[in-house]
């Protein structure tokens, strides 16, 4: 018996649908198995809305340096922060204002390390304050080797990342600061500071 090309085209569109039901049902079983369920879908969505909102990157560029930043973060107004005081000058870079999501640059004027040496003293250096560190290594800045550490705060409700190295006789410590819950997600955002900071 020969099916006829109505029956044949009904017979196509109910295997296409059969495979993309499969193929989906695969993908949705994959993130509730591993975790991410459909609020891995949602959080996926909402991180690709966040990228999309800082694709407008701002530039700060003085105090002998220059780096990006998101454009929705900004730039500390007052400036009694942003000043020369016993040989150092600070910038801070607050994300809408929020005083537990930050970037900061903190440069020693004058201190005559050489990169090495202050690697060496990084390294040997117990970073504990109001927290513990979790991890380091180095990394390059800029086209220096720098030294980066992360910390978390006792209660681990807080993470910060610090990058420091030395260049031109001057030290330069460039940290992160977020709550623990959205650190990994706010990393592309120290990302593009951390990446196209320049000492000029």
């Amino acid at each position: 018996m020969q099916m006829s090309g109505k029956h044949v085209k009904i017979l196509k569109i109910l295997i296409f649908v059969l495979t993309v039901g499969i193929i989906f049902t695969g993908i949705l079983a994959f993130l509730v198995f591993n975790g991410g369920g459909i609020g891995g879908l949602v959080d996926t969505f909402n991180d690709e809305i966040a990228n999309l909102n800082n694709m407008h990157v701002k530039t700060y560029s003085g105090s002998g340096i220059s780096f990006n930043y998101p454009g929705s973060w900004q730039r500390e107004t007052d400036h009694s922060y942003e000043h020369e005081e016993i040989g150092s000058i600070r910038i801070k870079i607050d994300k809408n204002d929020s005083v537990d999501m930050r970037f900061r640059v903190e440069i020693d004027l004058d201190t005559g390390y050489s990169n090495q040496e202050l690697l060496n003293r990084e390294r040997n250096m117990s970073h504990v304050s109001d927290g513990y560190e979790i991890s380091n290594s180095t990394l390059t800045v800029d086209g220096n080797t720098a030294y980066e550490y992360t910390m978390m705060s006792v209660n681990k409700l807080q993470k910060t990342k610090v990058v420091c190295f030395a260049k031109n006789g001057n030290t330069y410590y460039i940290s992160f600061e977020a709550p623990n819950k959205d650190f990994d997600k706010e990393k592309p955002n120290f990302n593009l500071m951390l990446n196209s900071f320049e000492v000029q």
